[in-house]
Protein backbone atom coordinates (compact mmCIF):
# COMPACT_ATOMS: atom_id res chain seq x y z
CA UNK A 1 0.00 0.00 0.00
CA UNK A 2 1.33 3.40 -1.00
CA UNK A 3 0.01 6.28 1.12
CA UNK A 4 0.31 9.68 -0.54
CA UNK A 5 0.30 12.73 1.75
CA UNK A 6 1.28 15.92 -0.11
CA UNK A 7 4.24 15.14 -2.40
CA UNK A 8 6.01 16.66 -5.39
CA UNK A 9 7.24 15.64 -8.83
CA UNK A 10 9.01 12.48 -7.69
CA UNK A 11 5.94 11.42 -5.73
CA UNK A 12 3.74 11.94 -8.77
CA UNK A 13 6.03 9.76 -10.90
CA UNK A 14 6.07 7.02 -8.25
CA UNK A 15 2.29 7.13 -7.84
CA UNK A 16 1.74 6.86 -11.60
CA UNK A 17 4.08 3.85 -11.81
CA UNK A 18 2.42 2.21 -8.81
CA UNK A 19 -1.04 2.83 -10.27
CA UNK A 20 -0.01 1.29 -13.59
CA UNK A 21 1.26 -1.76 -11.71
CA UNK A 22 -2.18 -2.16 -10.12
CA UNK A 23 -0.89 -1.84 -6.56
CA UNK A 24 -3.11 -0.16 -3.94
CA UNK A 25 -2.72 3.57 -3.36
CA UNK A 26 -4.35 5.79 -0.76
CA UNK A 27 -4.44 9.50 -1.61
CA UNK A 28 -4.97 11.82 1.36
CA UNK A 29 -7.11 14.62 -0.07
CA UNK A 30 -6.48 17.94 1.62
CA UNK A 31 -2.81 17.23 2.34
CA UNK A 32 -1.61 19.31 -0.60
CA UNK A 33 0.22 19.19 -3.90
CA UNK A 34 0.39 15.80 -5.64
CA UNK A 35 -2.11 14.07 -3.38
CA UNK A 36 -4.71 16.79 -4.01
CA UNK A 37 -3.97 17.02 -7.73
CA UNK A 38 -4.47 13.29 -8.29
CA UNK A 39 -7.43 13.04 -5.90
CA UNK A 40 -9.23 15.65 -8.01
CA UNK A 41 -8.34 14.01 -11.35
CA UNK A 42 -11.44 11.99 -12.27
CA UNK A 43 -9.80 10.57 -15.40
CA UNK A 44 -6.91 9.23 -13.30
CA UNK A 45 -9.24 7.79 -10.66
CA UNK A 46 -11.55 6.17 -13.22
CA UNK A 47 -8.61 4.59 -15.00
CA UNK A 48 -7.07 3.23 -11.81
CA UNK A 49 -9.61 1.45 -9.59
CA UNK A 50 -6.76 0.50 -7.26
CA UNK A 51 -6.59 4.14 -6.07
CA UNK A 52 -8.60 5.13 -3.00
CA UNK A 53 -9.16 8.72 -1.84
CA UNK A 54 -9.85 9.75 1.73
CA UNK A 55 -10.04 13.06 3.54
CA UNK A 56 -7.32 14.44 5.81
CA UNK A 57 -9.09 13.51 9.02
CA UNK A 58 -8.18 10.71 11.42
CA UNK A 59 -11.62 9.13 10.96
CA UNK A 60 -11.50 9.13 7.16
CA UNK A 61 -7.93 7.83 7.04
CA UNK A 62 -8.73 5.09 9.56
CA UNK A 63 -11.83 3.98 7.62
CA UNK A 64 -9.88 3.86 4.36
CA UNK A 65 -7.02 1.89 5.92
CA UNK A 66 -9.49 -0.63 7.35
CA UNK A 67 -11.28 -0.91 4.00
CA UNK A 68 -7.93 -1.55 2.30
CA UNK A 69 -6.98 -4.18 4.87
CA UNK A 70 -3.98 -2.23 6.09
CA UNK A 71 -5.18 -2.12 9.69
CA UNK A 72 -7.53 -4.26 11.75
CA UNK A 73 -10.61 -2.57 13.19
CA UNK A 74 -10.87 -2.40 16.95
CA UNK A 75 -14.11 -2.77 18.84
Amino acid sequence: LTVVYNGGEVTEYEVLQTALAGKPILLIQGSGRTADKLAADQTFLTGHPNVTVCQKTPESMREALIRLGAIIPTT
